[in-house]
């Protein structure tokens, strides 16, 4: 018998064959999370439309989803 955790499931794969064996390695079901990134960008009073020639102030609202309290993420702008 094979012990299960319900925490962690994991799976040692190898082949063999004539005294020949593979390993295929280690399956597990870790996954890294996907971060989504949402941006809108506005007038001050919410508008999505300016007049061109205009002066006008652009508000940027970025929403980052799918982060880990206490990751260090690094990007380029």
């Amino acid at each position: 018998m094979i012990p299960i955790s319900l925490k962690k499931c994991v799976a040692i794969v190898t082949l063999s064959r004539n005294n020949l064996v593979i390993d295929l390695g280690t399956l597990t079901d870790e996954y890294e999370k996907e971060i989504s990134i949402h941006t809108t960008a506005t007038s001050k009073d919410g508008e999505k439309t300016i007049l061109a020639g205009k002066e006008v102030t652009i508000v940027d609202t970025v929403k980052l989803d799918g982060l880990t309290k206490g990751t260090i993420l690094t990007g380029n702008v």
